[in-house]
């Protein structure tokens, strides 16, 4: 079968896209960071009202779609939209009666509304969690093919960097790594019965809530309501609003939560301190981070036994 796709993307821009990765290629920008290009079926099938069945009839019908999918992808590289994102951010990230958080959101769903693409949505029904039971047959495969692998992220960012970070930002309500992991352990055993996934906490999350004017517990509260409630009225097309909310605000949010992470590495010591850093991720960078995270503990001990013993020595 012949497949043709007529794709509007001007010459101009593509020379232009061009220069982006060439110059990304070289650690450097043209005129800003290129945007990746990526065709995940589960991010384009909402917008184009598919059912996965139908999307995955045959392979003539999925290369077709998949087609399809590109053409809406490079129509809609988010550009210029994700600057206008950036700046709504940076001027009202300290207003108390604008939110940027909020006012992003709200525009993001304005957006979809105007595209049409909330129209698609099953509209609101209530939808209880159902009771769940868990196969013991299946927690070692689970554990083995994916659990075991989440260990040293769960350990250091979820756990220690989290910690790390409420110290950081309120020096005198510190929360320990115990009381964190006994949490997150609580809310893993309790979540799968009610069909619920791994859930963690995280030095990301935490920096862009406080980024975006999160001061008090009563911010996750306020979040957690909205989370319910979406779970139990919207669970029939929240994933397909997922999908559908403009990546552009998204990134930009991500993006400043981002330099907002990275103003801590100002506190690094430019010593020993730095040898453990660069073998971490080396490691992560060279193998994964299961590896990055044994290379820099294994590291760290043995230059923690060096000066143990020179210091014996001395005395």
């Amino acid at each position: 079968m012949r497949f043709e796709v007529n794709i509007d993307y001007p010459p101009e821009r593509m020379a232009l896209s061009r220069k982006r990765m060439e110059a990304w290629n070289r650690f450097r920008y043209e005129d800003r960071v290129p945007v990746n290009y990526c065709l995940v079926a589960r991010y384009f099938v909402p917008l184009f009202g598919l059912r996965y069945i139908d999307f995955f009839k045959d392979a003539e019908t999925q290369y077709y779609w998949q087609l399809q999918f590109a053409k809406y992808r490079i129509e809609n590289i988010p550009e210029d939209f994700c600057t206008g994102a950036v700046l709504v951010v940076l001027l009202l990230r300290d207003n108390r009666y604008a939110p940027a958080s909020i006012v992003l959101l709200v525009g993001g769903i304005i957006i979809m509304a105007v595209r049409g693409q909330l129209a698609q949505t099953s509209g609101i029904s209530l939808s209880l969690p159902p009771l769940t039971m868990v196969d013991p047959r299946e927690i070692w495969p689970v554990l083995k093919d994916a659990g075991l692998a989440q260990i040293p992220l769960t350990a250091t960012n979820a756990v220690i960097a989290t910690s790390a970070l409420i110290v950081e930002y309120w020096p005198t309500r510190r929360v320990t790594n115990r009381q964190l992991a006994v949490n997150m352990g609580v809310m893993n055993v309790v979540l799968p019965f009610f069909g619920g996934m791994p859930l963690c906490h995280g030095a990301g999350g935490l920096a862009g809530q406080y980024y975006f004017g999160a001061r008090t517990g009563g911010t996750s509260i306020i979040e957690g309501t909205i989370e319910i409630a979406l779970g139990i009225l919207l669970a029939g097309s929240i994933a397909s609003i997922f999908a559908a909310f403009p990546l552009a605000i998204v990134g930009a949010m991500m993006l400043l939560v981002g330099v907002e992470m990275v103003k801590f590495v100002r506190d690094l010591q430019f010593d020993r301190h730095l040898i453990p850093v660069a073998a971490t991720l080396a490691g992560s960078l060279l193998a994964n981070m299961s590896v990055g995270f044994a290379v820099g503990i294994a590291v760290h001990y043995l230059l923690l036994g060096k000066e143990h013993r020179r210091a014996d020595t001395q005395r």
